[in-house]
């Protein structure tokens, strides 16, 4: 994982961060993301949980923590990643055939940046 950090440090220093930002982490998720990790994340016993700011047709927060496939994982990643105007070329990036941005952007204020979960605790600052 710090290779794939420092991968997409020395990218993003070579041409630029804002609008690149996400090529370079979906090459680096090519590397890393494996097949079996669809499995491995449906199968845990505390869901890994992405939020991720849905665009159908208005804007609302969806809590993701069961993955359909490989290709399903790696756009989640994506989407909750994109910071609009920043993360890549576009405002919003395609989470499961709709535009997509991080899950910040829907989530109450009070419970910014970690929303409840239904897990037993919740981390926040």
């Amino acid at each position: 994982a710090m290779d794939a950090t420092l991968a997409i440090n020395a990218r993003c220093r070579e041409i630029g961060t804002r609008g690149n930002l996400r090529d370079a982490l979906a090459d680096q998720l090519e590397v890393l993301v494996t097949e079996d990790v669809v499995d491995r994340l449906n199968q845990r016993a505390a869901p890994l949980t992405i939020g991720i700011t849905h665009f159908r047709p208005l804007p609302s927060g969806i809590m993701v923590s069961s993955f359909i496939d490989l290709e399903d994982v790696k756009s989640a990643l994506l989407a909750t990643s994109c910071i609009p105007f920043y993360f890549a070329r576009t405002p919003a990036v395609m989470f499961r055939g709709w535009p997509a941005m991080d899950g910040a952007f829907a989530t109450e204020k009070k419970y910014f940046g970690a929303p409840d979960t239904g897990a037993q605790v919740t981390v926040r600052s």
